[in-house]
């Protein structure tokens, strides 16, 4: 681990303030979360283009929406866990109006310390059903960069979903940053026999491993980063069907209503003849531990990814 690195919050903060730079068209919003989001430089050197609204997710939003009707583009900035008080404004107030917005959801997926109340676990399964919205998860700091820069430039509604802790990679010039494609994947390790499709946090897990995930199977499996958990890269999965016998999903999220069911219902409907793995959270609430602890705890590592390929192998 790169011991400079800094968290996703800080890095987020350094994007937003970045783009304000060059961008007078967004406004960040928040709800007694500035510091913990990593907006308070942007606070401190924009403050008219601020708002913390206290303790209402729900107002932070709807107030959002208002924002998005006169010409500015809401940055929301807010835990996961807590964006679920404000399910229907997002339904009403933006999607129905098809106004842009780009909610930054931070404490994605176990957050640890902070216990059951604080996991941001539901986020995906929440606002996959929904229609007209866009659901992204970078693979890095860096990449969280340059989804919210497609998000400044597409002016739709975009979620943006990131967990607690590191940002891997986070280069300070904004002008390095790579331009993205709505609904593009990537490739990042090019294999045989299986293709496992991770998202956000899940790339780095399977990164970390993957010479040992190599070792165990006996092959070098193929790592995309499923970047866009929606709309999802339809192209790409169209070759991955053709190429692969077994497909595994793998998320920090429910598995329940999650990516790794979107994936499944696309195969069942494209007639794939291989094999779908998900892993994800199981149909349960998640307890207090540390971040590994926990990962462990819900099969999200990289022994249960070689188990769960192993098996669909021997079947």
């Amino acid at each position: 681990k790169n011991k400079n690195q800094i968290s996703y919050s800080s890095a987020f903060g350094k994007t937003v303030l970045d783009a304000a730079k060059n961008n007078k068209d967004f406004v960040c919003i928040t709800a007694a979360m500035e510091i913990g989001t990593g907006l308070k430089d942007f606070s401190d050197k924009y403050p008219n283009r601020v708002v913390d609204v206290g303790i209402a997710e729900n107002h932070a939003v709807t107030y959002g929406s208002g924002y998005a009707s006169s010409g500015l583009i809401p940055v929301i900035a807010i835990y996961s866990t807590f964006i679920q008080r404000a399910y229907d404004n997002i339904l009403h107030d933006f999607l129905l109006q098809d106004l842009p917005f780009i909610l930054c959801l931070d404490r994605s997926g176990i957050v640890g310390a902070d216990g059951p109340t604080h996991h941001g676990l539901f986020d995906i399964n929440m606002f996959i059903s929904m229609p007209n919205i866009i659901i992204s998860a970078p693979k890095d700091g860096d990449e969280l960069r340059a989804l919210f820069l497609l998000a400044l430039e597409l002016k739709k509604p975009f979620v943006i979903r990131y967990p607690k802790g590191d940002s891997v990679n986070f280069e300070s010039n904004i002008l390095d940053t790579q331009k993205l494609e709505l609904g593009s994947w990537e490739v990042l390790k090019k294999g045989a026999n299986c293709a496992i499709l991770a998202v956000g946090s899940m790339v780095e897990l399977v990164l970390e491993d993957y010479e040992l995930i190599s070792n165990e199977l006996g092959y070098q499996p193929t790592l995309v980063n499923a970047r866009f958990v929606k709309p999802i890269d339809t192209s790409m999965m169209n070759s991955i069907s053709n190429e692969y016998d077994t497909i595994l999903t793998i998320e920090e999220g429910m598995k329940v209503g999650g990516f790794g069911s979107v994936i499944l219902n696309y195969l069942n409907n494209a007639s794939y003849s291989g094999k779908v793995k998900i892993l994800g959270i199981g149909d349960q609430f998640v307890d207090q531990g540390s971040r590994s602890e926990l990962l462990k705890d819900c099969g999200l590592t990289s022994s249960k990814i070689i188990d769960a390929i192993k098996d669909e192998e021997r079947k």
